[in-house]
């Protein structure tokens, strides 16, 4: 679990939801490593009845009345379930290892096989983690018959069921450091700047200050205007670093939009019948970067 990335992610959604968001549902290895961090960074104390974890999902309404929720990681059954499957089905896979570099051989990254139905493996592998991410998302707004029980999931993993998002997301992108925070605050109080300025405003190296802005400029966030300024000095001008819009989906019908520093990859997965992209392109063929300059995404209503 990459705390600083939950840390970032949490933060933001409590930002935006408050004490609406109070809850999660994550693997049991690192169930209260999720929930220290939701309690860092919650108002109120979050205890264990805050959590729960894939396997124990299918019973419980605890998170029934919530108004949103986050999801994060998902569930590894292991080789045997996986492989248990396979022989039902008169199948042959083997896990796939790797050596390390002492010559050690280990379980390859990813749980993944080899074989002739190595494929069918890793289908059955995603079939498993992808149904109880969508078990765990079915754990919030229970009440069918009620038209104001609707709830918010954010799903942090990439085992979603396909067509089964509203929108997709990178996710964090990109964690600043606080000199970093400072530089691009900085630069964008002036119409433009060099490294030095920027430099000697924050109290750190040219070169510090040059490998910040390149960041920036390879995300098209910043523009450089090679060698224009004073001495064939490089000259930097925000371009659209203020002004990046990340999307939220609260229901399916109302997109609500808040400016975000940072940018995301957004991409709607349930295009309109009327769209060019016909429904259940892959979210790769689709994913595009909403900046300050574009409308929220059409979600064809």
């Amino acid at each position: 679990m990459n705390d600083e990335r939950v840390r970032a992610v949490l933060a933001r959604l409590r930002e935006h939801h408050g004490d609406g968001l109070e809850t999660a549902i994550t693997t049991a290895q690192v169930e209260r490593a999720v929930r220290t961090v939701l309690d860092d960074v919650a108002s109120e104390e979050i205890g264990e009845e805050n959590t729960m974890h894939y396997g124990e999902e299918k019973s419980r309404n605890d998170f029934a009345d919530e108004r949103a929720g986050y999801l994060y990681g998902c569930m590894d059954p292991g080789d045997e379930m996986i492989l248990d499957v396979l022989a039902v089905l008169d199948l042959d896979a083997v896990p796939a290892t790797a050596t390390t570099d002492d010559g050690d051989t280990v379980r390859e990254k990813g749980r993944t096989f080899d074989g002739e139905d190595a494929d069918t493996a890793r289908a059955v592998l995603a079939s498993v983690r992808e149904n109880h991410v969508a078990q765990a998302a079915g754990r919030y707004a229970r009440n069918a018959d009620d038209p104001d029980s609707r709830a918010t999931v954010y799903v942090h993993t990439d085992a979603v069921p396909a067509g089964y998002a509203d929108y997709q997301v990178s996710g964090v992108e990109w964690l600043p450091t606080d000199t970093q925070r400072e530089i691009i605050d900085e630069l964008t109080t002036r119409p433009n700047a060099t490294t030095r300025d920027l430099a000697d405003a924050v109290g750190c190296t040219k070169e510090h200050a040059r490998e910040t802005l390149q960041r920036l400029t390879d995300r098209d966030l910043v523009e450089r205007r090679e060698g224009a300024g004073e001495h064939g000095a490089d000259v930097y001008q925000a371009d659209g670093v203020e002004d990046v819009v990340g999307e939220v989906v609260e229901t399916t019908n109302d997109p609500l939009c808040n400016p975000n520093r940072w940018s995301l990859a957004i991409c709607d997965l349930h295009t309109s019948p009327n769209a060019d992209t016909p429904a259940g392109t892959s979210s790769s063929d689709v994913k595009g970067r909403a900046t300050g300059d574009d409308p929220p995404p059409d979600r064809g209503g």
